[in-house]
Formats: structure tokens, C-alpha cells, sequence
């Protein structure tokens, strides 16, 4: 019987880092799903990641 992994795993790093090709990787290992953050962003906060724009607190919606 395998291992079962119950957990979430997070990579984080900066930009460019290898972060979606670490993450997918390690989801297929362990037979997981890979969730890719940039699907959780507004697309026009993609636009700005991908121009090298870093988001505002307002950006993010964040209150802080």
C-alpha cells in the first residue's frame, strides 16, 4: 500500500523561480491534483505579473 498524502503543498519562490514546474511535478509523483496560481488572480492581475508589474495592496484586494 502506498503512501497517502492528506496535506496541501505550497511552493513559493519569486518570479521565474520554477515554482509551476516544481509544483506539477511533485502533483504527478504523488498522484494530487496541481492547482497553478495564477488561475486564482483576476486576468488583469496576470497581465501585470507578466509584464514584470508587481501588485498594490489594492490589486489583491487586500485591506491592509
Amino acid at each position: 500500500m502506498g503512501a497517502v498524502h492528506t496535506g496541501l503543498y505550497v511552493i513559493m519562490g519569486v518570479s521565474g523561480s520554477g515554482k509551476s514546474l516544481i509544483g506539477a511535478q511533485l502533483a504527478r509523483e504523488l498522484d494530487i491534483a496541481f492547482v497553478e496560481g495564477d488561475d486564482l488572480h483576476p486576468p488583469e492581475n496576470v497581465e501585470r505579473m507578466a509584464a514584470g508589474t508587481p501588485l498594490t495592496t489594492a490589486a489583491t484586494g487586500c485591506s491592509r
